[in-house]
């Protein structure tokens, strides 16, 4: 009897430390663009950045499980309106906790995808299209959500080449006019580089 728990206890044991191999941080940067909604009115595309770190909490050789936290901005994304009183265009910044489910976590691809919510901050110009000063309040803050996914491919040691594209649904920007629909869709889509730390190398 004794034999027996002492084998269960052993290979409860080696499961954990399977599991939990290789546990590690990650720091990513990532660029590119922002597209907005092409409903009224009109939301443009413009650049975007995002950094991001993420902690792997449980790995087995097939999957591995993130807590990740990512900050999106993009400086300008232009609007297209007949209402010629609304703002020019605004700037846009996302934070966003999400969990993120990585196949693969130590293979040389390992493709990912992350649900999340969080925080979005939007800044509208200072003027207007008709380009009249703008004096409606500048800042709106809202909830947001995002759904995303990717895939790294190492390309050296602990260093990745990722793709990425998340899609982030919050609630309306302060545009300085009327929108169609109660949320606001803008879809990130960027590439950049993801290097891993604080653990075995792959």
């Amino acid at each position: 009897m004794k034999k027996t728990i002492g084998k269960s206890l052993l290979g409860a044991l080696l499961l954990c430390a399977e599991s939990t191999y290789g546990q590690r941080h990650e720091a990513a940067f990532t660029a590119g663009a922002l597209a907005g909604s092409k409903q009224e009115p009109s939301i443009g595309t413009g650049s975007a950045i995002s950094g991001s770190y993420a902690y792997r909490f449980f790995e087995t050789s097939n999957l591995g499980l993130a807590i990740e936290g990512s900050v999106i901005a993009s400086p300008l994304q232009e609007i297209w309106s007949p209402d010629r009183n609304a703002t020019r265009d605004f700037a846009s910044l996302y934070v966003i906790p999400a969990l993120r489910l990585e196949i693969h976590p130590r293979g040389r691809v390992s493709p990912f995808a992350s649900a999340g919510g969080g925080y979005a901050l939007f800044e509208q110009s200072l003027y207007r299209i008709d380009g009249a000063p703008n004096l409606a309040p500048r800042y709106r803050s809202t909830g947001a959500l995002a759904l995303g996914g990717g895939v790294d491919v190492r390309v050296w040691r602990s260093f990745a080449v990722r793709w990425e594209v998340r899609d982030l649904y919050s609630g309306n920007p302060a545009l300085n006019t009327g929108t169609n629909g109660s949320g606001f869709n803008n879809l990130f889509v960027a590439g950049g580089l993801a290097v891993q730390f604080g653990g075995d190398e792959r």
